[in-house]
């Protein structure tokens, strides 16, 4: 761990938030039922992991995000998991949810091209959101597009949600 995200993850333990003191229905559901419940896990035939250009890379996530992946999948149906472990310039593919594991670099690029083939109800998942500068200053320029509805700040990763219903802008820091 680099020295900022030491400092980040300071931050983010005097920060993180329980299901305590967190007054929105969607984001005190997500902590009850995806981060909190235990073996909801999708099973692996019901929904799809598409590696983006048939790149070989794997899935660089530990076993409690792909856990918390899984559960996501499961509680919300989603089917097409579209992983991007690099940049790319082909055109984009429909998804529920986009795995973002790239070099943030290249993040912004990627979600201006694909947040149009994104479903509705998608989400975006990023990666080591706080492991450098690079990725904090990369995931705070996101969680604040005028688009993203709702941001969680789970310290390994960073999911944006685009819903409609969502009518204000929130962002929440939650112990994951």
């Amino acid at each position: 761990m680099t020295l900022h995200g030491l400092i980040e993850h300071i931050k983010y333990f005097f920060v993180a938030k329980s299901r305590h003191g967190i007054h929105s229905p969607f984001v005190y559901e997500f902590i009850e039922k995806v981060i909190l419940i235990k073996g909801t896990e999708a099973k692996s035939e019901t929904y799809e992991i598409i590696n983006y250009q048939n790149n070989p890379a794997k899935l660089q996530l530990r076993p409690k995000q792909l856990s918390l992946l899984k559960k996501m999948i499961s509680r919300y149906e989603y089917k097409k998991i579209l992983h991007l472990p690099a940049d790319t310039d082909s055109d984009p593919l429909m998804a529920d949810i986009l795995l973002v594991d790239a070099e943030p670099k290249v993040w912004i690029r990627l979600f201006n091209m694909h947040l149009p083939t994104l479903s509705r109800e998608g989400c975006i998942v990023l990666t080591n959101i706080h492991q450098t500068k690079r990725h904090t200053g990369k995931w705070n320029r996101l969680r604040n597009h005028p688009q993203v509805k709702l941001s969680l700040d789970l310290f390994s990763l960073g999911i944006l949600f685009f819903r409609p219903e969502f009518k204000e802008k929130q962002h929440f820091v939650l112990r994951f």
